[in-house]
């Protein structure tokens, strides 16, 4: 098997493409100011993840709430200007040193979807930062967004019908397409 076998290339996008992990501790320690930053990661993210679980709605429109749940849990500011600049900040995650020019690389060979359980609005930016190199996207809706974002990245079982909707939205047999990769940490 070649890669040269293969006609469309799917990527997750948050925590594979976009440095999701560096941009959710850059705004809490930007924003949180000193007492953020003698937080160690896993300090930082065990109630952002559990803020997350507890609002798994879209991202672009509840990520506020996250903020003011890991605020009052480490006891940093939790006033509504920190929550809208967090909110903003979600927006503006790095990619990963590798991903533009990649993604670059591979659009001049293959389709490139993305294949995110960003919501449209957070995906738009994304895409964005990486040098809008997909031809397509599928993203989280409001129905899909619970199952897709409970703490992890998409579930085998939602990976298998989204494989589904991908094979009839391109016309493709499960042959001519490859998952390039699924974040672990979202």
């Amino acid at each position: 098997m070649s890669l040269r076998d293969y006609k469309v290339l799917t990527f997750d996008v948050v925590g594979t493409l976009i440095d999701f992990e560096t941009g959710v501790l850059n705004a809490v320690r930007r924003i949180g100011g000193p007492a953020a930053a003698k937080l160690t990661d896993d300090e930082i993210f065990a109630p952002y993840l559990d803020g997350r679980a507890k609002h798994y709605e879209r991202s672009s429109e509840v990520m506020k709430l996250v903020y003011i749940h890991l605020a009052k849990e480490l006891g940093l500011p939790a006033d509504e200007a920190s929550a809208d600049t967090f909110q903003y900040a979600i927006l503006q995650h790095p990619a990963f040193p590798d991903s533009i020019d990649a993604l670059a690389r591979l659009r001049k060979h293959f389709r490139l979807v993305a294949m995110t359980n960003a919501d449209r609005p957070s995906f738009a930016f994304y895409s964005q930062t990486l040098g809008n190199p997909f031809h397509d996207s599928i993203t989280a809706t409001r129905r899909s967004t619970r199952s897709l974002i409970r703490g992890t990245s998409p579930s085998t079982s939602a990976g298998n019908r989204r494989s589904g909707i991908k094979r009839r939205r391109f016309c493709m047999s499960p042959r001519a397409n490859i998952t390039t990769s699924l974040s672990a940490r979202h």
